[in-house]
């Protein structure tokens, strides 16, 4: 095999492996969700937390990210 023909192919390998590479990345950024805001009621329809007849916990994500947590079992062992 001529030394251009082994220059090709290693440079031909090197661009295989580093598409795969920056697409990984690019799925890793992906991965990342934006959670909504959720309104649980009882009655269904939505109050103010001050009007509610009820104990409830609010978990903020101040809070959660000051905790660590990565999952809703991690964030509720506070509660």
């Amino acid at each position: 095999m001529s030394l251009f023909s082994r220059l090709l192919m290693v440079t031909l390998g090197l661009v295989l492996i580093f598409s795969g590479w920056t697409e990984a990345e690019e799925n890793k950024e992906e991965s990342i969700l934006e959670l909504e805001k959720i309104v649980i009621t009882a009655t269904r329809t939505p109050h103010l937390l001050k009007d509610v007849p009820i104990s409830i916990t609010v978990i903020t994500e101040k809070e959660i990210e000051q905790t660590g947590a990565s999952t809703v079992a991690q964030a509720l062992e506070n509660v």
